[in-house]
């Protein structure tokens, strides 16, 4: 399954939306989901070509099952090291 950038965008923003109060505006985060997303694309550029779109499913995998589990501060504390 190969993950379009808008998708992985996508997904990061719904799995915030779903761990925010109501009160959070959602636009003040776009700068850090779009901060996330570069570093993870940089480093997944310099991985080989042909096997970028198994890593980009495998992390959409991952960030969901992390979010599932409640993890998502973890995870962005991993992603601000």
């Amino acid at each position: 399954m190969k993950i379009i950038k808008s998708q992985l965008k996508q997904l990061i923003r719904e799995q915030v939306e779903k761990k925010l109060s109501e009160d959070v505006e959602l636009d003040k985060l776009q700068p850090q989901v779009d901060s996330i997303f570069d570093v993870i694309t940089k480093e997944i550029e310099k991985t080989p070509e042909e096997v970028r779109g198994i890593i980009w499913s495998t992390l959409m995998s991952k960030i969901a099952e992390a979010a599932k589990e409640g993890e998502g501060s973890e995870l962005q504390e991993k992603v601000e090291e």
